[in-house]
């Protein structure tokens, strides 16, 4: 299904609203600054961050801003090219803004990560805001299902090593999880 006919997760109990609520809970209370990505999970964990007050959100996403304009949060946008296949802005304007900021965390979604050693992207131009934003942020975790290490996607912005967190569910491929045990940190939103 195309991004433009894709329905919102309102699921409280399906799994992308499972880790968007598990990566809330790594983020506050301790950062008040960071990056949200573009995507699905991005934006539940919008909407949970809507419910809140007293953070900034940066982001490029338009449907992210869009879920936090109305809240008690501050929201900064990055300007750039749009780019509609992710609904976001991108290049190089958007990648240098981000570059005049420090940021407590980053949280990003991969579009996959089976052949790869991190998390991609679909878009060539957007990932120029990813790699940006993976370098100014203290604290760097990645939201993904575990079906995301069964295919990869256009490009790859970052490598594991410089992610310190992947949130996840418990089917994600062991082979993975013995592989990066050491260096990432694997935490799964559906277990206690």
């Amino acid at each position: 299904m195309p991004p433009s006919e894709k329905k919102p997760e309102t699921d409280t109990a399906s799994p992308k609203m499972q880790i968007a609520r598990k990566a809330l809970s790594l983020l506050t209370p301790w950062f008040h600054h960071f990056f949200l990505d573009s995507g699905e999970t991005s934006l539940c964990l919008a909407r949970l961050i809507a419910q809140l007050s007293g953070y900034t959100i940066i982001t490029a996403s338009i449907p992210v801003i869009n879920v936090c304009m109305g809240s008690q949060n501050q929201v900064i946008i990055c300007g750039g090219v749009l780019a509609p296949q992710v609904q976001a802005s991108a290049g190089t304007f958007a990648a240098d803004f981000l570059n005049q900021l420090n940021m407590d965390a980053a949280v990003f979604e991969s579009e996959g990560f089976q052949a790869s050693s991190g998390p991609t992207s679909s878009d060539l131009d957007y990932s120029q805001v990813q790699k940006a934003a993976l370098q100014n942020a203290r604290l760097r975790i990645v939201l993904a299902e575990s079906s995301k290490a069964g295919y990869s996607s256009l490009t790859q912005f970052a490598v594991w090593e410089n992610i310190d967190c992947l949130v996840t569910d418990s089917c994600l491929d062991p082979t993975f999880r013995n592989k990066y045990a050491n260096t990432l940190r694997i935490v799964f939103a559906d277990s206690l």
